[in-house]
């Protein structure tokens, strides 16, 4: 979503509102429209042929239908594109800058920015290379941008774009999950399983379909899953809160999880298997789940709680309101915050995303 929002910074103001200062003539719209249908066909037409992108039978379905050999020859050939098109880009722009827009700065202050600007997209270069090993043999400059790039890396002024960088398991081996358990007396053998709204749980559930919405908490622990206890003492604090029953962190549960009053608390290393095409009737069940090992052992409350302190982290969930006229209106406005999210949380939030996506496009073509 953040990154949705950005790329709106790049819309031009008539999508949002109808000006007619800015209303573009009935032949530029039809030019625009050939070209974002020309623009969506060809990529309806890339996942058809490259990813074997099909309905059937209710189900949409996908399969890579390329290499890794002619995967890595196109990207071996559009690197180089991208890096050459982004430099012209910029060139372009700074033209623009110096020599066909009104300055509203001095030529000093416009240099500055321009040398900013030129770093900034420079540093960004050995990301871009990674995808193309090798390619700063070929061309010695780039070389330069790997050094500029490890000047500016304290600074944190790019990201390394990889997402799954440190994931190297692949789901044929089985899906790696973190599962939260608890018991109501210590000599309990009885686990019961909290059930995340996003988590592979029952083998006879079908998975959520999120996309485009994407849950912080299951990214975070299918993240903590490939890496140990030691490295994620957050995971402590998200039990305990589970544990006392905290609406905020409860609101992350299937609707339908019963409400557990814990002794003690752990959580699980799971492996899930996934359905086989030969067993096409449960396409979209985990066929099998199995318990790998303890990540957190089981703990109690008590000792929960102190560990979570031991961090550095506050318990508390909130604070008295001041008194006076002003707390009427922050009770009012509290209570209705309140509500709207009580019920939202109630309805699917993939829905909500592409509900409020359907009418931000609309309202652009309107």
């Amino acid at each position: 979503m953040l990154i949705c929002i950005c790329l709106l910074s790049f819309l031009r103001d008539a999508y949002f509102y109808t000006d007619k200062r800015t209303k573009q003539s009935g032949k530029r719209t039809f030019l625009d429209m050939i070209v974002l249908s020309t623009y969506v066909g060809i990529v309806g037409l890339i996942l058809v042929k490259f990813y074997g992108f099909k309905y059937q039978n209710g189900v949409l379905k996908s399969q890579v239908m390329f290499t890794p050999a002619q995967f890595k020859l196109l990207i071996d050939h559009l690197v180089p594109v991208s890096l050459v098109l982004g430099t012209l880009g910029l060139l372009s722009s700074t033209y623009t800058t110096f020599f066909k827009t009104q300055r509203r700065t001095s030529i000093i202050k416009t240099l500055l920015y321009t040398v900013i600007a030129f770093g900034l997209f420079f540093s960004t270069f050995s990301t871009l290379t990674r995808f193309s090993p090798g390619l700063d043999n070929k061309i010695k400059p780039l070389a330069l941008t790997k050094n500029l790039s490890r000047f500016v890396a304290p600074y944190m002024l790019s990201n390394n774009y990889i997402l799954l960088s440190k994931v190297s398991q692949h789901y044929s081996d089985g899906r790696p999950e973190l599962q939260l358990q608890a018991r109501e007396s210590e000599d309990s053998d009885i686990w019961r399983s909290y059930e995340l709204r996003y988590k592979p749980g029952l083998p006879s559930r079908e998975l959520i379909r999120v996309v485009p919405h994407l849950p912080r908490i299951e990214l975070k622990m299918w993240y903590a899953a490939r890496s140990s206890f030691q490295n994620n003492q957050w995971l402590q604090t998200l039990a305990y809160r589970l544990a006392t029953n905290e609406k905020v962190v409860t609101d992350a549960l299937l609707p339908s999880s019963p409400i557990i009053k814990p002794k003690q608390i752990r959580i699980v290393l799971m492996n899930y298997k996934y359905s086989s095409k030969s067993k096409s009737p449960f396409a979209g069940y985990w066929s099998h789940s199995r318990l790998v090992s303890d990540y957190m052992p089981a703990t109690s409350i008590d000792s929960l709680r102190f560990n979570v302190k031991s961090n550095g982290i506050s318990l508390t969930t909130g604070t008295k309101a001041a008194v006076g006229k002003q707390v009427t209106f922050d009770k009012l406005l509290n209570n209705y915050l309140e509500m709207s999210s009580d019920y939202i949380r109630k309805v699917d939030h993939t829905a909500v995303i592409w509900s409020l996506g359907a009418i931000a496009a609309v309202s652009m073509l309107r």
